[in-house]
């Protein structure tokens, strides 16, 4: 599923949970004055003809679109619920109120009911002022576009819960597997660049 139109990978952090160096950690990786050892949560953007596509957006979002001088955004994608993938969501309203626009949202139900119990006051019928202005997008296991972008979920183990990495043409992420099952495997199969967890052995 070849990609006919070019596309940028800005890798916007690659670190742990904690992010790296690690709070109150002297150990020789967090003490290390090499670049490589400087890392912020993890999430990828993907650039095409001019849209931006984050794929999770955790505590350090609002710095990682600073830094990469981010002006617009054309969708956020998440891979699971867990707070380092989720939570920088509350910073999306700068987009908005620059913008005045609502930022599109691809998430499972699962995603959004983690989404529901962190930020409370964004999903609410009475919705809060000046709280996030999100739309949201119910996600599985089937291929999705957007802006005519097409989207493959590769759904993956993280110890007992689900989460999605994306293929999107030659390009397959995943983030936070422990485990991958041969059905799934063959979604990535002939990519030519996969982005893979390496935490653990």
């Amino acid at each position: 599923m070849p990609l006919n139109k070019p596309m940028t990978i800005t890798f916007l952090g690659t670190g742990t949970s904690t992010g790296v160096p690690v709070v109150a950690c002297d150990c020789r990786v967090c003490t290390s004055d090499d670049s490589r050892d400087s890392r912020l949560r993890t999430s990828v953007m993907l650039e095409v003809e001019g849209t931006h596509y984050v794929i999770d957006c955790g505590p350090d979002f609002r710095y990682q679109m600073i830094r990469e001088k981010v002006e617009d955004i054309g969708a956020i994608l998440f891979t699971h619920g867990h707070r380092d993938h989720i939570a920088g969501l509350d910073d999306v309203r700068a987009f908005n109120y620059v913008l005045n626009k609502t930022v599109d949202i691809y998430a499972s139900d699962a995603v959004i009911d983690s989404i529901n119990k962190e930020f409370p006051y964004i999903l609410k019928e009475k919705r809060f002022f000046g709280a996030p202005q999100l739309h949201f997008h119910i996600i599985n296991h089937n291929p999705f576009s957007i802006n005519g972008l097409l989207f493959t979920p590769i759904e993956v183990e993280h110890h007992k819960m689900q989460v999605f990495g994306f293929r999107v043409g030659d390009f397959s992420y995943i983030t936070d597997a422990s485990h991958i099952s041969e059905q799934e495997k063959e979604k990535i199969k002939g990519s030519n660049v996969l982005v893979i967890n390496a935490l653990r052995k």
